[in-house]
């Protein structure tokens, strides 16, 4: 049995090591075992199917012995196109649909010579000639809700980390905790960086989270000068999968603000904003959820808390740190205070507000942080925590909250750089 997340996950890790097509060559899946390189091979591989009887992978042709067909309005996550006649013979994992009336499906393929995996949006007239299938050893149960939203530039599920450098450029660590080469830590190079080196003077506060509903975080940055920025991801459509590289909106009036953090509060798929201000209060603005050229995805206050969040306030972030979809709010203060909010949403003596009350906290030992991120480092639906010192390390802590059955949160760092001198801002 697989589930779904892991079929993404493995489809992705092709996409991420930009694997050409081939009939004759093989490459390894993450655990070493190779597959061969063309769209059967790919979707055998993100499946992790066996091989057959004589040592080779599914086709076209065999694909069908272990898929059933579905109706098109059964497709999830995972699950395949097919199509093999006269004229064309392919196959692709279907990953989501582009559209609200699902008809031009988002695939994640190995299409053609000349080319590599790629995640890429089906016309719905070519998508109409392919025919739904479905693993026989998928999970089909209804996986535990999950908040994907924070810090994933890549799309595979998995936490990236963007900062700025000693140099003060912003550079993105691609997470490859699933690379044999990495030995089990997830940040071990530059995946992109610019070459504007003025990202220390411009950035008061950074976040990274998907505010577009596309599946990738986008980049917002409040900048020394007031003014709040949103870039959107553009690795899919720029030649050099440069994420950040356009400002899609900005918003000129944010003088006010010293902190943002972006997730999503409502789990609805969209990342949300949260912002301290200087007038000690607490904003939070839900997603619009707009898409086109008049798009703004935060346009009005939705929640305000007036006291409380003043200039002791060091950092704030936003991920799921109770793992239920819907992001939690974690701050820390100048006396070294960490503190949880849970979202708290759904509670009926919340009123449908979020973060109304503390649920855990770590009452010293963070003074010497200086910035922090929360997002889910590790892949299983649970945000871990990141921070950066100001003696130049990089903390990683996992959440253990399954562990300590909900009394704990975070222990003790499970990976720690100590070449971070310089960097004081990550999202």
């Amino acid at each position: 049995m697989i589930t779904r997340d892991e079929v993404l996950s493995r489809a992705q890790y092709w996409i991420d090591q930009h694997v050409p097509y081939s009939q004759t060559s093989s490459y390894p899946d993450p655990q070493g075992v190779r597959y061969r390189q063309d769209c059967s091979g790919y979707v055998s591989m993100a499946w992790h199917l066996p091989k057959l009887p004589g040592g080779g992978d599914y086709s076209t042709a065999t694909i069908t012995q272990v898929t059933s067909p579905i109706a098109r309005s059964e497709l999830k996550p995972g699950d395949a196109l097919w199509r093999r006649d006269s004229s064309v013979q392919h196959i692709a994992l279907f990953v989501r649909w582009a559209d609200t009336a699902q008809t031009k499906p988002v695939v994640r393929e190995e299409p053609d010579y000349g080319k590599f995996a790629q995640e890429t949006t089906w016309s719905s007239s070519y998508a109409n000639t392919f025919t739904p299938l479905r693993y026989r050893n998928i999970d089909v149960s209804e996986p535990r809700p999950v908040d994907r939203t924070e810090g994933d530039v890549t799309g595979d599920g998995y936490a990236d980390l963007t900062a700025v450098d000693a140099d003060g450029r912003l550079v993105v660590f691609g997470n490859g905790l699933l690379l044999p080469k990495h030995h089990g830590m997830p940040f071990q190079g530059r995946m992109w960086q610019t070459d504007n080196t003025n990202w220390g003077r411009d950035a008061k506060s950074m976040t990274v989270a998907d505010v577009t509903g596309d599946g990738y975080g986008d980049f917002l940055v409040l900048t020394a000068s007031g003014k709040l920025q949103v870039y959107g991801n553009g690795s899919l459509v720029n030649a050099d999968g440069a994420p950040f590289t356009t400002v899609y909106r900005e918003y000129p009036n944010w003088a006010g603000a010293t902190h943002v953090a972006a997730g999503d509060v409502n789990h609805d798929g969209w990342a949300d904003l949260v912002a301290t201000m200087t007038d000690d209060s607490l904003r939070i603005f839900l997603n619009t959820k707009e898409i086109g050229g008049n798009a703004w995805p935060f346009r009005d206050v939705g929640i305000t808390y007036p006291r409380g969040w003043g200039s002791d306030v060091r950092d704030i972030a936003i991920g799921d740190v109770t793992g239920d979809g819907y992001g939690d709010l974690v701050s820390i203060r100048d006396d070294g205070t960490l503190t949880v909010f849970g979202n708290g949403i759904l509670l009926p003596g919340n009123n449908g507000f979020p973060f109304v009350n503390p649920t855990w906290s770590v009452k010293s030992g963070w003074d010497q942080v200086d910035d922090t991120s929360v997002s889910d480092v590790t892949g299983d639906g649970y945000a871990d925590l990141m921070g950066v010192t100001s003696s130049g390390e990089l903390q990683i802590y996992d959440n253990v909250i399954r562990k300590t059955t909900g009394q704990d949160y975070y222990q003790v760092a499970r990976w720690r750089y100590t070449d971070w001198v310089g960097v004081h801002h990550i999202a």
